[in-house]
């Protein structure tokens, strides 16, 4: 587990499905990975199916495009009041 998850509030983030569980990689496989790349000279290495797909998505769509989506699934979700 790294610590950027254990101070993400996934309440706090519109679209808190990108932070489920569930749909992370598991952090010894993703060094492992990384150490595996590093040995073989290697700079880079995507660990992870939709990790994948995702920069596959990438490719073709503008930056500005895909800067205003991270923008969008990262942005606080609205407070939601608790005094009626």
């Amino acid at each position: 587990m790294t610590a950027f998850f254990n101070n993400v509030d996934p309440q706090q983030i519109d679209g808190d499905h990108f932070f489920r569980k569930e749909g992370r990689s598991d952090p010894r496989k993703v060094a492992q990975a990384g150490v595996e790349v590093m040995t073989r000279g290697g700079l880079t290495q995507v660990v992870g199916m939709s990790n994948r797909l995702m920069i596959l998505g990438n490719r073709p769509v503008p930056r500005t495009m895909v800067a205003a989506i991270t923008k969008r699934m990262l942005r606080p979700a609205p407070v939601k009041s608790s005094m009626i």
